[in-house]
């Protein structure tokens, strides 16, 4: 990943291995039609994107998408209303302006749907989502953002509130009651 493969690389190289179990399902025994993409923060832009892509390139389809406090506007991440309920411990915005500096090689359009997937043109015939962020999160109005988007294009979407719950709360699985749910939520979601 970045900053050594810098975007498209990473993403690209997820799409390349669904392509590939897709190509190869009947050695993994997987249903083509059965399959998800997940993740949280940058992981669940990652997963948003994939189901764009997927949608747009037409090789395979993806059957749900699992974003859990997604990244889906990188264009102004920490400076725009979105974020300016929440408190950032001192450094906090530099060291994700870096970061976020870290994912791209040279000039790129932050409003390519690939970088940040709320700006796509088209949001309609995506697979069903399940968002879930906590109300403390920077990423909250952001996530809720993208569910509202999602299904005034007509998607089936299912947002999860978290009280009290932060960025990156799904890392206490084990030791947070909300965590734990949000994994149980996610395996329903998937499974049904």
């Amino acid at each position: 990943l970045a900053p050594e493969h810098p975007f498209p690389e990473g993403l690209e190289d997820c799409y390349a291995a669904i392509k590939w179990a897709v190509a190869n399902k009947e050695d993994l025994k997987i249903d083509p039609n059965q399959i998800s993409v997940g993740g949280d923060s940058a992981g669940g832009n990652f997963a948003a994107v994939l189901s764009l892509m997927a949608k747009d390139r037409k090789e395979f389809s993806i059957s749900k998408q699992i974003l859990i406090y997604p990244a889906t506007n990188l264009v102004d991440l920490m400076i725009s209303d979105d974020v300016s309920d929440f408190p950032f411990p001192p450094g906090m915005i530099k060291v994700m302006e870096v970061m976020n500096s870290l994912y791209f090689k040279g000039k790129v359009d932050k409003r390519n749907p690939y970088i940040s997937p709320a700006f796509a043109k088209d949001l309609s015939n995506l697979p069903p989502a399940l968002i879930a962020v906590g109300d403390k999160d920077f990423l909250y109005k952001s996530s809720l953002k993208y569910a509202k988007k999602l299904d005034e294009a007509g998607n089936i979407v299912k947002f999860i509130l978290y009280k009290n719950a932060n960025h990156a709360f799904i890392d206490d699985t084990g030791n947070s009651d909300q965590a734990d749910d949000l994994v149980k939520e996610a395996a329903e979601f998937i499974q049904n």
